[in-house]
């Protein structure tokens, strides 16, 4: 994850020293509230009752940042548990984040949330709460026999862009598989304005967001599971330089984008999901 943040990070001071911003502050938030895990006995004359372990090392992540030119700053914090509470937030020359995670999956409910601000200088700021994120980006329980396990939630995202040539955007991501190649089931809801000149400038958008494994063997099987929000909010308005350069903007986009998508690639080694429909 941090690799591809310190490349964003090197693209915007190495293109700040060319360009001169203006004040267009972009925000956006995500949320993932009630966040719920659920068991249903696929057999339920065997005597078995249900179950799921968690990895004892997961740990619940959360990691807000921000970069600016010639700075990149993130907020790591990690929590006691593969679902212990946790929070971080952060501001470096007017772009940031906060994120956080908090509640009990396995009982009343769990609240995941993130949120981001981009400006009032050439920067992006960047909130990402990430569910039990460990060095390797792999998650993992061990299912009951005649077992099936749903992770659900209800997303919301909202965006707010400076100017058309800005982004604001968020991404909500339930996933499970059994390795990298092998997705068991998977969904995302993402929203937002990408600076291209196309769509609202604000908006939000909600919906259920759901994943479900059904293990009917007779044996207990292992499974890997990502659950994480993001908020990510770019200021990418510039006055023009003297000499025409349309390309400036597509890289300060591709820029910002490296701070989500790198997050997902690096997990699966892979091309995203086809989105929630």
């Amino acid at each position: 994850m941090h690799r591809s943040q310190f490349s964003a990070g090197t693209l915007f001071a190495a293109l700040a020293l060319a360009t001169t911003a203006v004040h267009a502050t972009s925000v956006s938030s995500t949320t993932l509230s009630p966040f719920y895990i659920t068991l249903v006995d696929l057999a339920p004359d065997d005597g078995v009752a249900p179950s799921i372990v968690l990895d004892p090392t997961s740990r619940s992540t959360v990691l807000p940042g921000a970069v600016s030119p010639g700075a990149s700053t993130y907020w790591l914090q990690q929590g006691d548990s593969a679902f212990g509470p946790v929070s971080s937030s952060g501001d470096l020359d007017g772009s940031g984040g906060s994120a956080s995670f908090a509640g009990d999956p396995l009982g009343a409910g769990a609240q995941l949330a993130a949120s981001a601000v981009g400006g009032p200088s050439l920067a992006i700021g960047s909130g990402v709460a990430v569910v039990n994120s460990q060095p390797s980006g792999v998650n993992q329980f061990v299912l009951s026999a005649q077992t099936q396990v749903t992770f659900s939630g209800y997303a919301t995202l909202d965006w707010s862009a400076g100017t058309v040539n800005d982004a604001a955007y968020g991404e909500v991501d339930i996933d499970l598989s059994q390795d990298s190649t092998s997705f068991l089931d998977m969904e995302y809801l993402t929203g937002g304005y990408y600076g291209d000149g196309v769509g609202a400038l604000s908006g939000s958008t909600a919906g259920w967001v759901t994943a479900t494994f059904a293990n009917d063997s007779d044996a207990s099987v292992e499974v890997n599971y990502y659950v994480g929000v993001f908020a990510n909010a770019a200021e990418l308005e510039m006055i023009p330089p003297p000499i025409d350069e349309p390309a400036g903007a597509g890289l300060l986009l591709a820029g910002a984008s490296m701070l989500l998508w790198g997050v997902r690639r690096r997990r699966w080694g892979a091309a995203p999901p086809a989105p929630l429909q």
